[in-house]
């Protein structure tokens, strides 16, 4: 599945921040490379979510212009990615629970990770509750719904043409 991964990745990234801005006046949008980095991670596992994190970083930095550090976007989803792999554990054996309480987390440190570099650079000084009333929260909720269709299209790519044998670290 890793040789897929350019190719999904830069339509994603194209989506995320070159369409979306343009096609939806409202700032919460849903975060593709997210969804897709958690999506890997709970299918496939962490080291294949590395790779997807790392590229799919890349690309929103560079789709992203001067606004974000490079290499910003991939370290913050790789640390998305490590986060993930904690569902990898299903304590609960439930296929529909535990993506959704993942992509909920892994969207919500994904945004405080990033209004935290981007205060740290000194690039924009952000109002942290504001933000997390109207962007954080309704984005990872955003992010909750779409889950259960990236989720069983990872599945069933996977399925496909995924790695028969689990590469864990």
């Amino acid at each position: 599945m890793v040789y897929l991964a350019p190719v999904i990745l830069f339509i994603a990234a194209l989506v995320q921040s070159v369409v979306l801005p343009q096609a939806v006046p409202i700032s919460v949008r849903p975060n593709f490379i997210v969804l897709l980095v958690v999506s890997v991670c709970l299918v496939e596992g962490l080291y294949d979510a590395t790779i997807w994190a790392f590229l799919g970083g890349i690309m929103l930095d560079l789709m992203s212009g001067p606004a974000f550090p490079l290499g910003g976007n991939a370290l913050i989803l790789v640390l998305v990615a490590l986060l993930s792999s904690m569902g990898q554990a299903n304590p609960f054996h439930s296929l529909f629970f535990v993506p959704l309480v993942t992509i909920f987390g892994a969207t919500v440190f994904y945004h405080l990770m990033t209004m935290g570099l981007l205060t740290a650079t000194g690039r924009v000084e952000p109002a942290f509750i504001d933000n997390m009333l109207r962007v954080v929260l309704p984005s990872a909720l955003l992010n909750v719904i779409l889950m259960p269709v990236v989720y069983s299209s990872m599945l069933w790519l996977s399925e496909r043409i995924g790695r028969r044998v689990r590469v864990e670290w």
